[in-house]
């Protein structure tokens, strides 16, 4: 059974998933700001710790390595990339009945360039997150995007505009730009974007070259520029500018006016509907529970002759 009290819990289990209250033991499963708060003592992966350090979160941080087993109060845990951005993890919980238990916390099946690739893990009951779990949100292929975001610069140079993109500054900010590095662009990029790259290469995984930009100087078309989804204040300052926001919302065209932008291009680092139904049933679960999100998937897995239910409650998709 899975309780739900501010976070979710497996019974018998003493340990909270993503609580949104303090508890005594949590396990958080990425730094995004929606999924993270102070606990007195928390379970992270050791470089979900790092930005929880970056982010001044409170508690006793245990930093468990990948697939390293850890016993708790009524099982084991062990954690494993979701796949989400770095570091985030989903988490295996072996009961002492004998279940397996997956969350997955926020989830991408997609291989990016600056996360570790996620895994599938087999299991008796899962609890998955539906973010995009709904048979509209089917995302282009990677290059397709790519493709969309270089179309998008080419042509904001060609009408004498600065291309700016939208992007979340953890996680979604440091794989546009590595795909911008890869395509041979330095892009200026908003200091708090500039902060956690700076952690991402301390840990190994480099972003390319970048410059930061903090709206002291007027840019050129040549440049391209990188701010954190929802800096309205800084854009404001770009006159000559144009705008596209980096979002798994952007299937949904209509979008670009939710986020005030020219474009929305669908690079995201959720799992979308295919993805999740491939999890599903590559896991084996039995039972399966979504969080967040739609509550479509659910309905869809039932058609399948799978037992499944949507656990009620919203929760801000950051990264999307």
């Amino acid at each position: 059974m899975i309780e739900k009290n501010s976070g979710l819990r497996v019974t018998g289990v003493n340990l909270w998933l993503d609580a949104t209250r303090k508890k005594d033991l949590a396990f958080i499963s990425h730094a995004h700001t929606d999924h993270i708060h102070s606990h007195r003592a928390i379970i992270a992966s050791e470089r979900t710790c790092v930005f929880l350090r970056h982010r001044n979160i409170k508690g006793r941080l245990i930093p468990l390595p990948f697939q390293h087993p850890l016993e708790v109060d009524g099982g084991r845990v062990t954690l494993h990339p979701s796949g989400h951005i770095l570091g985030a993890s989903q988490i295996m919980i072996e009961t002492r009945k004998g279940s397996r238990v997956v969350y997955t916390g926020d989830l991408r099946l997609a291989t990016g360039v600056s996360a570790e690739p996620a895994e599938i893990l087999k299991c008796d009951i899962l609890v998955i997150e539906a973010t995009y779990g709904d048979p509209r949100y089917v995302f282009p292929g990677r290059h397709e995007v790519i493709a969309a975001m270089i179309s998008f610069m080419q042509q904001s140079r060609v009408m004498g505009r600065v291309p700016v993109f939208f992007a979340y500054p953890l996680g979604k900010a440091q794989e546009a730009m590595a795909i911008l590095a890869a395509h041979g662009y330095v892009p200026c990029v908003h200091p708090r974007i500039a902060a956690i790259a700076g952690l991402y290469e301390e840990l190994g995984v480099p972003v390319g070259p970048y410059e930061i930009w903090n709206g002291g100087s007027t840019p050129e078309p040549k440049h391209v520029i990188i701010l954190p989804t929802g800096a309205r204040t800084e854009a404001a300052s770009i006159s000559n500018k144009r705008t596209a926001a980096l979002t798994g919302w952007a299937v949904d065209n209509r979008m670009r006016y939710r986020y005030g932008a020219d474009e929305v291009i669908p690079l995201s680092d959720h799992a979308d509907f295919s993805e999740l139904l491939a999890y599903v049933t590559m896991s084996g679960a039995k039972r399966v529970y979504t969080v967040h999100g739609s509550e479509k998937l659910a309905a869809v897995l039932r058609t399948r002759g799978i037992e499944a239910c949507h656990l009620d409650g919203r929760r801000h998709m950051q990264g999307e």
